[in-house]
């Protein structure tokens, strides 16, 4: 196939240039030197070389070796073409081919391959003299580099600019756009950031803003102080009105000097919407706990007339009914026969229990009105204070009781002593019937809270049924194996969550039963720093 390079072409006239070297003669180049170039070229030059219409290299300064890292008698004869890079050797034919219509000096920034197998940029300025081609280089690849990386700057940072969801901008310090990123430029109704280059707000879509936001900006440039995160209304292109938090800050060139200001904008309409519907709700929660409160205070006003009527009105007919039961057993006990006096003592039996029943009723509805008075006491003690309290001599005697070191704790003094009085005097009774009793106080601490238990070995319970341990007048066990009214581990409850504490039981039947509550440590309280 016929080389492009070397079809006969039209030879031009020749080129004058005025006051310079005429080229060499044609024929052999015996030698090549800065000064046999430099007339035909403005620029410095560096890689200097003579080569023939085909492309062959005739001769090159020693500066070639140095750069490319050949040696000049492996270059010297060899077909240019044979060192471009694969990509630039259609630039280098095309230029081939317009060598006829050539004029003057030629620029080619092509790749030109090294010793060790790389690349690098050459600038090239040649012309045409005759038979030979004149040609300098200059190595330009730590140019390009800086240009390729420059580049690839640029598009990171539109990259950046165009994901993140913030709005962008930069302006002059006649308050004229710069620049701004893709959302800025939807916002304001361009297709491309490019577009509002030059234009000012009243330019764009939001002129009813437009003496505000230029207040910011004389603000920002001439303190060079930053105004970050102030909310305030927008509108975009399409008339829709939303909230802005924007920050202004000083856009300074590399000297310091303030050139205009740098701006961001994030859409907060739905944090502003959240807040009002919050505004809102909150609004209606303050009117419902207005009214809640006042229901409660009505609900506590009723409780207190129930708690009179239980207290007064109630134990007015069991005083009666035991009297008068007591009357006919004193007087009338001659007269009546064993069932008779049975009755008798099963009507006095059940008059005290409701006596009872109607006190635990009333303790029960005081724990919720009485205000609780946080002290921190020494468990151990209360606990053996209690067993004392509620056992005589003879039946400490029968009961194996262990009481574990326990952690001093914070509370109310009187309300827990309620509990340990509820829980130990339940280990006695249903324990009652072991010939030999045990009751175990311990207690397992954490950094939140103390986890207090109290096991015994007495009937135990189904666990099924565990559930039902803590209502009021909820008993699994009835009265004629176990006395009690069932309000006991219900008023055990209402003291623990009112200490922000837990409680709850394990048990198996015939194998005893172990209770538990917990206290959060660091309990602060009215009297917190006071010592029981």
């Amino acid at each position: 196939m016929k080389d492009i390079r070397t079809s006969p072409r039209k030879h031009s006239s020749p080129i004058r240039i005025k006051n310079k070297r005429p080229a060499p003669p044609p024929g052999k180049v015996e030698s090549i030197q800065p000064e046999d170039l430099s007339p035909y070229f403005d620029s410095p030059i560096d890689l200097l070389c003579i080569g023939s219409l085909e492309g062959i290299f005739q001769k090159l300064n020693p500066e070639w070796e140095t750069t490319l890292g050949y040696p000049l008698s492996e270059m010297e004869g060899k077909d240019f073409i044979e060192f471009v890079h694969p990509d630039d050797r259609p630039e280098v034919l095309a230029a081939f081919r317009e060598f006829d219509r050539q004029k003057g000096v030629r620029i080619l920034t092509i790749r030109v391959r090294c010793k060790d197998g790389s690349y690098r940029w050459l600038e090239w300025k040649y012309l045409l003299r005759g038979k030979h081609i004149y040609a300098a280089a200059r190595d330009i690849t730590d140019r390009k580099r800086t240009e390729d990386e420059l580049r690839e700057s640029r598009r990171m940072l539109e990259t950046v600019l165009n994901t993140i969801p913030a709005r962008v901008f930069w302006k002059d310090r006649d308050s004229k756009y710069l620049g701004c990123n893709q959302a800025f430029a939807q916002d304001a109704g361009f297709a491309s950031p490019k577009e509002i280059i030059g234009k000012d707000d009243y330019q764009i879509g939001w002129a009813d803003f437009m003496e505000e936001y230029r207040t910011d900006d004389r603000a920002v440039i001439e303190t060079g102080k930053a105004k970050m995160n102030f909310e305030e209304s927008a509108i975009n292109a399409e008339g829709k009105h939303f909230w802005v938090s924007t920050s202004k800050i000083p856009l300074r060139d590399p000297e310091g000097r303030i050139r205009g200001v740098l701006g961001t904008y994030e859409d907060i309409t739905e944090r502003k919407q959240a807040e009002e519907e919050i505004r809102s709700l909150n609004a209606d929660l303050e009117q419902r706990v207005v009214v809640r409160t006042r229901q409660l205070e009505e609900a506590n006003q009723e409780l207190e007339a129930f708690s009179f009527s239980v207290s007064h009105d109630l134990r007015a007919p069991l005083r009666a009914i035991d009297g008068f039961t007591r009357i006919l057993e004193e007087d009338y006990g001659p007269l009546l026969d064993e069932e008779g006096r049975r009755l008798c003592g099963v009507v006095r039996q059940n008059t005290r229990h409701m006596n009872q029943l109607i006190d635990d009723l009333l303790a029960l509805s005081r724990l919720s009105r009485t205000e609780m008075k946080f002290l921190t006491m020494d468990m151990r003690s209360m606990v053996e204070s209690v067993f004392q309290e509620l056992t005589t001599a003879e039946t400490r005697d029968r009961i194996e009781f262990r009481a574990a070191p326990l952690p001093r704790a914070t509370g109310d003094p009187i309300l827990l002593r309620q509990v340990w009085t509820n829980l130990i005097s339940n280990a006695i009774k249903f324990s009652s019937k072991r010939t030999r009793p045990k009751i175990e106080i311990g207690c397992q601490s954490s950094p939140e809270e103390d986890v207090f238990s109290i096991r015994d070995n007495g009937a135990g319970f189904d666990m099924q049924y565990a559930g039902k341990l803590f209502g009021v007048f909820q008993r699994l066990h009835s009265t004629a194996e176990f006395e009690g009214t069932g309000v006991g581990l219900a008023i055990v409850q209402r003291v623990i969550h009112r200490h922000d504490g837990r409680v709850w039981a394990e048990g198996a039947v015939d194998k005893g039963a172990t209770f538990y509550f917990t206290l959060p440590k660091n309990k602060e309280g009215g009297n917190s720093s006071a010592e029981f």
